[in-house]
């Protein structure tokens, strides 16, 4: 017996509807509010270059210094990775990313637990169903990607025919 859907609250249709929107969150940095949209895949790249730069793993062969050189490195990516948030846009990145993280890092010094809530809801903010759905979508689309033959493709049909306990392609009756 199946259990009746619960209709959703109004505070899931209201994230629906900022949702479809593309309506902005307010997120605070002590008592700062900025507003995050929807991240943009420019943003998202560069959020995932500084990331992957910053990777630097610190290892016990290192001296005090380079490791302390490397800690710092992974500190400024943070707020360099706040300022792309916030900014969202290839322009406002372009003029404006160098200024702003410097201004949170050197400036205001902020906290790893005061940049917490802008990331947090950057988290949120990525069409991340829609990238995959795209990117599955491509992935069979190349001219590289190897076809089975019919004759690879029969058993492998019949296998998943099996497993799911369907009528098999020749029989329609369900028998």
């Amino acid at each position: 017996m199946t259990t009746p859907r619960k209709q959703p609250s109004a505070k899931d249709e209201q994230e629906l509807l900022d949702i479809n929107s593309d309506n902005f969150t307010l997120a605070k940095i002590l008592n700062k509010s900025y507003k995050i949209k929807y991240l943009k895949p420019y943003t998202t790249e560069k959020v995932t270059r500084i990331l992957v730069e910053a990777r630097v793993a610190i290892s016990d062969d290192m001296t005090e210094m380079e490791a302390l050189k490397a800690m710092a490195e992974r500190s400024r990516s943070i707020h360099k990775c706040v300022a792309y948030i916030i900014l969202n846009s290839a322009f406002k990145i372009w003029l404006l990313h160098g200024i702003l993280w410097r201004y949170f890092y050197f400036i205001k010094e902020y906290d790893y637990k005061d940049l917490m809530e802008v990331v947090e809801t950057g988290k949120k903010k990525i069409p991340l169903l829609e990238f995959l759905a795209v990117t599955v979508s491509l992935e069979t689309m190349k001219e590289t990607k190897m076809m089975m033959t019919r004759r690879e493709a029969k058993p492998f049909l019949q296998e998943l025919f099996q497993e799911y306990g369907q009528a098999s392609e020749k029989r329609t009756d369900g028998l």
